[in-house]
Parts: C-alpha cells; sequence; structure tokens
C-alpha cells in the first residue's frame, strides 16, 4: 500500500510524530560544509561566550564552542529559553590557550560551563573521545560543571539530536538547581 506524502504526514501527525522538513536544501548543503569546517580547530577557533542568565539567582553559564553566528546564534537563544534562561548580558572573545581559559573561569567564576560542539568538548577534556561519549553525563573544568552538547549549527543541520540536545540542557539546569539548593 502506498501513501501519498500527504496522507503519511497527516498519518505521522496523528500519532504524535514531528515531521521535519527542510525549508533551503542550498542552506543545509552549506551547513553541512559549516559543521566539516569546524571540526579538529586550535584554541583560536573557539569562542568564549559568557551569559549572565536570568533566574531567582544570579546564574553564569560559560558556553564555550565555535562561532555563534546569524542562526546557531538565535538557536543558541532558543536553546537557552527552553531551560528557563535568557541572556542578560553576554561577552563574547576568542580563546587563545587553555591557560588563558583557567584564567577566564578564575575570573568569572561561572556557575556551569556548556561545551557546544566536539572540538570544543575535546579541547576542554582534552581528549580524543568520541562526541557520543562526552555527551549525558556531568564533567568537570577546574572544579566547575561541564556539560557538553551539539553545536546549535549541528541542531539545524540534524533537527533530529534536538531531543538529545534538550536532555544536556536539562542536565546542565538540574546541575544548577542542585548546586542553589
Amino acid at each position: 500500500m502506498t501513501y501519498s506524502e500527504h496522507q503519511r504526514r497527516a498519518y505521522l501527525q496523528a500519532i504524535g510524530i514531528d515531521v521535519w522538513l527542510p525549508r533551503d536544501t542550498d542552506k543545509l548543503e552549506s551547513s553541512a560544509t559549516d559543521i566539516a569546517l569546524v571540526n579538529n580547530l586550535g584554541w583560536d577557533h573557539l569562542k568564549l561566550c559568557v551569559f549572565e542568565c536570568s533566574s531567582s539567582e544570579k546564574v553564569t553559564w560559560m558556553i564555550i564552542g565555535e562561532s555563534f553566528i546569524d542562526r546557531s546564534n538565535l538557536m543558541l537563544d532558543e536553546m537557552l529559553r527552553a531551560v528557563g534562561q535568557e541572556r542578560k548580558s553576554e561577552s563574547e572573545e576568542t580563546l587563545e590557550s587553555r591557560d588563558y581559559l583557567d584564567c577566564q573561569i578564575a575570573i568569572v567564576k561561572p556557575s556551569i560551563i556548556l561545551a557546544v560542539g566536539k572540538s570544543a568538548a575535546q579541547k576542554l577534556l582534552d581528549c580524543d573521545d568520541t562526541f557520543e561519549r562526552m555527551r549525558g553525563q556531568p564533567r568537570a573544568i577546574n572544579e566547575i560543571p561541564l556539560v557538553v552538547t551539539y553545536h546549535p549549527l549541528r541542531l539545524l543541520h540534524s533537527p533530529l539530536l534536538k531531543r538529545e540536545s534538550w536532555s544536556d540542557l536539562c542536565l546542565a539546569q538540574s546541575i544548577i538547581s542542585e548546586a542553589a539548593g
């Protein structure tokens, strides 16, 4: 039995399965190229983003990953908003070395560090584990909790990964909640 595309979508919607459709295939191809370009980059390609987020107490998220521009920046906003955080203030700078990062962590004293993307996670954790191995469990840098998640650009290219990213963000939020007591 064959179904028309309309029937297939109606059936999937009726059983609660989201149907994702690419908006522009040219953009998807360029996103795949962008993702390939950010793998295995040095420290100078990682951005350090410090966000003071709104909550009952002052919470500072330090987010480290490849550049957050255009659509990936908007996706990052949506990711933070999904866990009840909203950017109040922001600073972004290029990381120069691990020593520089350690100094910034000591100065900022973030509540949580979010490693966004494979190359950022590998650099921060000083390992060559697979991305899947680094995700899903709390880690730490200089006694600051760290959670690994997907880069927003990757989520734009592969929307089915949003569920896994949501789990990572919930993990980060629960770590912050537990620390607040």
